[in-house]
């Protein structure tokens, strides 16, 4: 029974985060983390304004001093130049030759690829903040649900005490004792409290919202058994790399010339001696920068050294990588150690507070020796509710180094 029971809470505590870090994604930093990303959207948008054919309407109207008519034979006249003259014209402009128009909408398209893992990056470690922060609400919960208990405890103690003292049973170093422990054990209680609304206000920065009751429990993140994904640091690594190798060829492409074909209709009603109201044009246009001073140069070295930076740093996101599974891996079984080793240590303490209760009751303690028991008891319960968040974390941060979401059901 007990353990269907630690089932079912387990299974709330994982809806529970499930709901806060989908908040947290939902949130205000979730929406700052997105805004890249659509600009490197709108970013690929405008790139494809040098690769696409464009259409231009230009309409005109002019008035001119004089009109200038030319006589024909059958006794028509062709208008040169009239008064009022009107001119529309349609110009359809088509690339036909652009690498380095090309070459920046391929650059674009893997820049838009770099926001989209640094979002993914971005995420995961809102995500892991997210946890971080549940596990501080939980933790100062369970820290003040044993502070109070201690304070139950020492208020008892401080009770018999008084009456003991009352029939010349006690010394004043017993009372002062007992009192003692009542103060260490509010005070403590007092510490949790304040973390606890340090705690929830943090959760609350980051999704908007706060858990209901719960109890901490390491188990609603559980254990990657293998790596099965890539790390978003690695991935936004390889990511930019590729794009700053494009930047690269791109800005080499600038030496390129770019030929473009167009075709122009025009409609006036000043004909000309051609005298025809309607014109067209079609031709090409080949362009060629020859000089620009030593920008395109610049532009070729400053590409080249970006990409040597961007090389180094994905050679180390794949040697952090390695690093950071060996390190998780044993933090996590260290925490999952120190987890029980704190649980044996407050089962311990538990059971010689209770002992020392009775031979209190019996005559055969102190209150010293029962104030003591209270305290070492309320520093295992704090230590073991620590190891429990501790445990939490670092299998957040064993399932982020290998590469995969700290919650399967917010990939």
């Amino acid at each position: 029974m007990w353990l269907f029971t630690a089932t079912l809470a387990s299974a709330a505590e994982r809806d529970t985060l499930v709901a806060l870090v989908e908040a947290g994604r939902a949130h205000a930093e979730g929406e700052r983390l997105q805004a890249p990303l659509d600009r490197a959207e709108a970013s690929v948008a405008a790139s494809w304004q040098g690769a696409l054919p464009t259409v231009r309407v230009e309409a005109g109207y002019t008035r001119n001093q004089f009109e200038a008519v030319f006589p024909q034979p059958q006794g028509d006249e062709v208008v040169i130049s009239p008064r009022d003259q009107l001119d529309v014209t349609g110009r359809l402009s088509v690339p036909v030759f652009a690498p380095a128009a090309w070459s920046r909408i391929h650059q674009m398209d893997l820049e838009r690829d770099t926001a989209g893992s640094r979002d993914l990056e971005g995420r995961a470690a809102l995500d892991r903040s997210v946890v971080a922060a549940w596990a501080r609400v939980r933790t100062s919960e369970a820290e003040a649900r044993s502070a109070r208990s201690a304070v139950d405890a020492s208020r008892a103690l401080v009770s018999t005490v008084e009456a003991r003292d009352r029939v010349g049973q006690a010394s004043p170093l017993d009372l002062l004792d007992a009192r003692a422990s009542l103060a260490n054990a509010e005070s403590a209680l007092a510490a949790a409290d304040a973390s606890g609304t340090s705690a929830r206000e943090a959760l609350a920065r980051l999704t908007g919202r706060e858990p209901g009751p719960g109890d901490l429990d390491p188990d609603a993140i559980t254990s990657p058994v293998a790596a099965v994904g890539t790390p978003p640091s690695l991935v936004a690594a390889r990511d930019a790399e590729r794009a700053a190798a494009a930047a690269v060829r791109g800005a080499r492409w600038q030496y390129a010339p770019t030929v473009s074909a167009f075709a122009t209709e025009r409609w006036s009603n000043a004909t000309g001696f051609a005298g025809q109201a309607l014109t067209w044009q079609l031709g090409a246009t080949a362009t060629v920068s020859l000089f620009e001073g030593r920008s395109r140069a610049a532009a070729v070295g400053a590409a080249a050294a970006s990409l040597r930076e961007q090389s180094a740093l994905r050679v180390l996101a794949e040697a952090d990588r390695t690093g950071n599974v060996a390190t998780a891996t044993a933090q996590s079984a260290a925490a999952v150690a120190a987890l029980d080793a704190a649980e044996a240590v407050l089962l311990a303490r538990a059971e010689q507070r209770r002992t020392v209760t009775v031979s209190f009751e019996a005559g055969a303690a102190s209150s010293s020796d029962v104030a003591s028991a209270v305290a070492d008891e309320l520093q295992a319960a704090s230590d073991r509710h620590r190891a429990a968040g501790d445990v939490a974390l670092a299998r957040a941060d064993l399932r982020l180094a290998l590469g995969v979401p700290v919650l399967e059901e917010v990939p």
